[in-house]
């Protein structure tokens, strides 16, 4: 007689993802503090992005808010984009290297 593996209940399985999304959003919100604690207060700053791309790695995408003569409307644009490898909850290396932009 075949016996098949039983799968959890899904009750378990909502909960264990919960955990990892919790832990994933604090991450996300760690990486994000630190890059603009880097930076330094940014001109003309929309908002800031950070996705896990795998293990420790990770990438986030700076955008800006510019107003120029040619557009009626305000133009929206990725400014600044790192890929930064954490180790304990700090950015360890990026590439290109985070620097300060404003005071």
């Amino acid at each position: 007689m075949h016996q098949g593996i039983k799968s959890p209940p899904a009750k378990v399985k909502r909960e264990s993802m919960k955990k990892s999304s919790d832990t994933g959003k604090v991450q996300e919100e760690q990486v994000i503090e630190q890059v603009l604690k880097k930076m330094g207060k940014i001109p003309n700053f929309l908002q800031i992005s950070a996705r896990n791309v795998f293990s420790n790695h990770w990438r986030v995408n700076v955008w800006r808010q510019y107003q120029n003569g040619i557009n009626v409307c305000a133009v929206y644009e990725i400014s600044d984009s790192f890929f930064c490898t954490i180790e304990d909850g700090e950015i360890v290396k990026s590439d290109p290297e985070i620097t300060r932009v404003g005071g």
